[in-house]
């Protein structure tokens, strides 16, 4: 963007199909209405832009995820936190990735069977005629640097079917990386997220994308 001359700019991408998810550039890029406005440090690495990540939550419990998990390495395309809207599920490096799997199928496993989804997804098995499975979805929250992130659970669980059996299920969309962990567009959804290249911050403001 810096190219072009713009040092700002945002998206709301949103998770209805039939509304638009815009995106604003230079002066148009502002946050109004909509809900709490939070900042944290935006992070320019080689060609990606991330964000300083040091933990997650899981039902307002904090995750014991190694210190340094999500840290900046100085290898082009490895370690950080990539805020990237053009990939659509979000990835953990390995470290990550099994104790936020790890604890999603403790809070769940009680009440719901846990299967394997397609690419090894971790889903839960439940009565669509029966059961109201949302409500059992644990919160998630992103701890950035001065920000944190609390994500709806339409962000990182998604309705599916069994390919073999056809059973519903309910899977967790967050991938295992190798490499470096991303926020990907699913996880961005009915968040107004704008980029302030000038002053190196990452703004994200829950919002309705129809009114950005």
């Amino acid at each position: 963007m810096g190219q072009l001359g713009l040092d700002r700019f945002s998206y709301c991408l949103s998770s209805n199909p039939e509304s638009a998810s815009p995106i604003l550039f230079g002066s148009t890029a502002q946050m109004t209405g909509g809900g709490r406005i939070r900042s944290t440090p935006l992070l320019h690495h080689y060609v990606d832009y991330s964000g300083n990540l040091l933990g997650i939550s899981v039902n307002g419990t904090r995750l014991p995820i190694p210190n340094g998990t999500f840290a900046l390495d100085p290898t082009p395309g490895a370690g950080g936190f990539s805020v990237e809207p053009s990939a659509p599920a979000p990835l953990l490096v390995g470290p990550a990735y099994t104790v936020v799997v790890e604890a999603f199928k403790a809070r769940m496993s009680e009440n719901y069977k846990v299967v394997n989804g397609s690419g090894d997804l971790l889903c839960f098995m439940f009565d669509a005629s029966k059961d109201v499975v949302v409500a059992a979805v644990p919160a998630m929250t992103m701890h950035f640097d001065g920000m944190d992130m609390e994500l709806p659970w339409k962000n990182y669980f998604a309705f599916g079917k069994l390919k073999q059996s056809g059973d519903d299920v309910l899977c967790l969309m967050i991938g295992r990386s190798t490499a470096t962990s991303v926020i990907g567009s699913i996880m961005q959804m009915d968040f107004h997220v704008l980029y302030d290249l000038k002053n190196s911050l990452l703004f994200v403001q829950p919002a309705d994308c129809s009114n950005v």
